[in-house]
């Protein structure tokens, strides 16, 4: 285990592996593949990408809620950015909600910081949460908008949440 994390986090580990396969196998059998749907293939390499995800978040001074969320946020970056329809969405939201509460007894709204309820991680090699967009307006400096200007774009969480899937 890496000197560098608190106990509170080296302990989590058996449990992150359980709640992962859980939220996996949730939703490999309540979205199932289809002929409309044929990016709700949900393989084994989901909870490849969700530990690969979550090692590169940076570590130092790293609490347990630090740690849940950047779990969580990597859950839905590998399973609800596939989903296409909202009711799907809306299911996955409840079922990452009751998964943080019965395997980690907290409650998810008190582990979210923004009053939307989204979680957003940045970075190249290794990344850490955001807490303000600001944060990642500096990351990408000024972006020339249609019409050759140099202004900084106006980014909404969404736009800044795509940015950071292109990204990674």
């Amino acid at each position: 285990t890496d000197p560098r994390l608190r106990r509170e986090v080296a302990d989590l580990p058996p449990t992150l592996v359980h709640a992962s396969i859980a939220v996996w196998g949730a939703v490999r059998s309540h979205l199932p593949v289809g002929p409309g749907q044929p990016h709700y293939d949900f393989s084994m390499q989901c909870l490849v990408g969700l530990c690969q995800g979550l090692l590169a978040v940076r570590t130092e001074d790293r609490t347990k809620e630090d740690t849940l969320r950047a779990w969580a946020h990597e859950a839905e970056r590998v399973f609800r950015d596939r989903l296409t329809a909202p009711t799907d969405r809306a299911w996955f939201d409840q079922l990452l909600a009751a998964t943080v509460e019965d395997y980690f007894q907290i409650k998810y709204s008190d582990l979210v910081l923004g009053a939307d309820g989204r979680l957003l991680f940045t970075g190249t090699d290794s990344y850490r949460e955001v807490r303000d967009l600001g944060e990642v307006h500096a990351a990408l400096g000024p972006l020339p908008v249609t019409g050759g200007a140099n202004e900084l774009c106006a980014l909404s969480i969404e736009d800044a949440e795509d940015v950071n899937r292109l990204m990674r």
